[in-house]
């Protein structure tokens, strides 16, 4: 009866271990924290040039940081869809102020678009919360599993009757 416990207790500690470091790699670093303090250094700047055409519409706004965010964190892989309906896949290849190119996936071809023309901005495959919640519920198969054998394999008599 206690070696059951023993290896049950054992399984999930094996299966919930991966998880807590996947977890744990998902937080981000402190790295300004622990970086030295340096002298602040000035520098000239240079004069700033309003753009000829400033777009004051959010969601504009949005899809630039969005576009933005995927190239500085190398995911150019995207799925656009435009305000006339029409979605295009591909790979993000320059961004712009007032525009940006997209190389499509089947026919290669290069597109440049507005952020005006553009109705929503998304990543190609599954979100992190997705394959979080895969996980999860793998984990939690296992574990009913693991539990309803343990259960059967009980035998509350084995011992006989103790009064």
């Amino acid at each position: 009866m206690r070696n059951k416990g023993k290896v049950a207790l054992l399984t999930l500690l094996l299966l919930f271990l991966p998880l807590s470091r996947l977890v744990a790699a998902q937080t981000p670093l402190q790295t300004e924290a622990t970086s030295t303090p340096q002298a602040p250094t000035i520098a000239p700047t240079p004069p700033v040039v309003p753009p000829k055409e400033q777009s004051t519409d959010p969601k504009v706004e949005k899809v630039k940081q969005q576009i933005n965010k995927r190239i500085s964190n190398k995911k150019s892989r995207v799925r656009i869809r435009l305000h006339t309906g029409q979605e295009l896949k591909g790979r993000i290849d320059e961004a712009g102020p007032e525009r940006f190119t997209i190389t499509e996936d089947k026919s290669g071809r290069k597109t440049e678009l507005a952020y005006v023309d553009v109705n929503k901005v998304s990543g190609r495959g599954m979100s992190m919360a997705a394959k979080v919640l895969i996980v999860v519920g793998a984990v939690v198969v296992v574990v009913a599993i693991l539990g309803i054998i343990a259960v059967k394999s009980i035998d509350p008599f084995e011992h006989g009757i103790l009064l």
